[in-house]
């Protein structure tokens, strides 16, 4: 025979239990997002500067870029006109 009092700490454990899981599942989810390094792509570096172009341009006064002066070894790219601005901004 069990008291009253284990019964109801059992039945709050076992109510507790799903949320915990819940929570520590959804940690374990957004663990990737606290990393202090870029996610490692294939394109990632050519991201970081195409962003870092886009900073540059938009200092100097031009709100929609189209050609990247500085890529390519300083020849310049017009890899604006092909690839969307919007994730950069």
């Amino acid at each position: 025979m069990t008291s009253p009092l284990l019964r109801r700490l059992g039945r709050a454990i076992g109510q507790a239990q799903d949320p915990l899981i819940v929570c520590l599942l959804g940690l374990t989810a957004l663990s990737p997002l606290v990393k202090s390094t870029l996610p490692r792509s294939f394109d990632g570096l050519f991201h970081l500067f195409r962003l870092l172009e886009i900073e540059h341009l938009l200092n100097q006064g031009v709100p929609f870029p189209r050609w990247a002066p500085d890529l390519l070894y300083g020849y310049g790219l017009p890899v604006f006109n092909f690839v969307p601005h919007l994730p950069y901004y």
